[in-house]
């Protein structure tokens, strides 16, 4: 071989690249003729235990970012679900009265309900200062309600986008760095103890083979579960890119759906009133021609 294996950041979860820096700096401890090296494999080990760290501490931020938002889309949704049984009281249940259509339009309180918080937000908020100016008193009555769930909910959904993107910073710049310090150090590690003449095997014993699982070996049950735990953080990490290009889409979606809502109900009034203005113009003909 002409150098250890490249350890590669794409496939490698950081649990496996601190067990890689531990091996060396285990057998440099157990070999005095390595012993000048020990410095760097501590190091490295160092530096991958501090890596492995920071990426566990946003793993955890996001767990609370993705609890966060579940917890505040349920909020909303009682905020919203409150404000519909008022504008049904005050309609008696009729989808197509002006106040429903003020709010709703075409969509169904329960379809509204259904979205997740990021498009249920976007056409919630405006909805606030509609219910403050409000002069019924029910209805603005539930703008502080609505509006302490939107604040809430943006909050939450601030926090998720922060820690969506600590974690693709962290994964772009101060992991893909530590790789490539921890594959430059293991380099000059293999060249130091190369240089000591001990034979073929001698640098090769320093580093695993093929990682956790050559010459035959399985993973542990703990390095198992480490492994899955940062193929979810993955998994996770892409899905939630595929969801907020869903949301992106639903709010589209909607907000599309409401402006064809505005334009209908404008043209439909627009045509109501110059059906009365011709009316009025009917009776005024009919007036002159009495008298």
């Amino acid at each position: 071989m002409a150098g250890p294996r490249t350890l590669d950041p794409d496939r490698m979860p950081l649990r496996e690249l601190v067990d890689e820096c531990l091996y060396t700096a285990v057998r440099i401890r157990q070999s005095p003729l390595a012993k000048a090296q020990l410095a760097l494999a501590e190091s490295l080990l160092a530096d991958a235990r501090a890596g492995l760290a920071i990426e566990a501490k946003l793993t955890e931020r996001q767990i609370e970012a993705d609890a966060g938002i579940a917890l505040r889309n349920l909020d909303l949704d009682a905020a919203v679900t409150e404000h519909k049984s008022v504008i049904a009281r005050l309609t008696r249940g009729k989808t197509e009265h002006t106040l429903y259509q003020r709010f709703y339009g075409g969509l169904s309180p329960h379809a509204l309900i259904r979205l997740g918080l990021r498009a249920e937000l976007a056409i919630v908020e405006p909805w606030i200062e509609s219910l403050k100016r409000d002069p019924d008193p029910a209805l603005s009555a539930l703008a502080t309600p609505l509006g302490q769930a939107v604040k809430e909910g943006r909050d939450a959904v601030a926090a998720q986008d922060q820690v969506i993107q600590a974690l693709r910073d962290f994964r772009a710049d101060k992991r893909a760095k530590l790789f490539d310090t921890v594959n430059a150090g293991r380099r000059t590690l293999w060249a130091a103890l190369g240089a000591l003449d001990q034979g073929p095997d001698f640098a090769l014993s320093f580093f695993r083979v093929g990682g956790s699982r050559s010459r035959g070996q399985t993973l542990s049950l703990a390095a198992a579960e480490e492994a899955v735990a940062a193929a979810r953080a993955q998994l996770a990490e892409a899905e939630e890119d595929r969801a907020a290009a869903k949301r992106q889409a639903d709010e589209e979606a909607a907000q599309e759906a409401a402006r064809q809502d505005a334009a209908r109900a404008l043209s439909q009034a627009e045509a109501e009133a110059q059906a009365l203005k011709q009316r009025i113009e009917m009776l005024r003909a009919a007036a002159e021609k009495r008298g």
